[in-house]
């Protein structure tokens, strides 16, 4: 797979920017900010109690 959880949201952004979709369907509209530079994937679905597993194959689907 392109993208896994320990890539940062800016970082998938940056090569995927149809990802935002993803991430704004998946509760995370957060896409701008700080935590999107620094944070894993993982850390920021886990504390917004999003299943990671999902987020990460929905991602995925987007670059294939």
């Amino acid at each position: 797979m392109g993208i896994n959880k320990d890539m940062s949201i800016l970082e998938v952004l940056k090569k995927y920017p149809e990802a935002r979709k993803v991430f704004i369907d998946h509760g995370l509209a957060c896409s701008n900010c700080l935590g999107a530079v620094s944070e894993k994937i993982e850390d920021v679905a886990q504390s917004h109690e999003i299943d990671i597993e999902e987020l990460v194959t929905d991602l995925n689907k987007i670059i294939e």
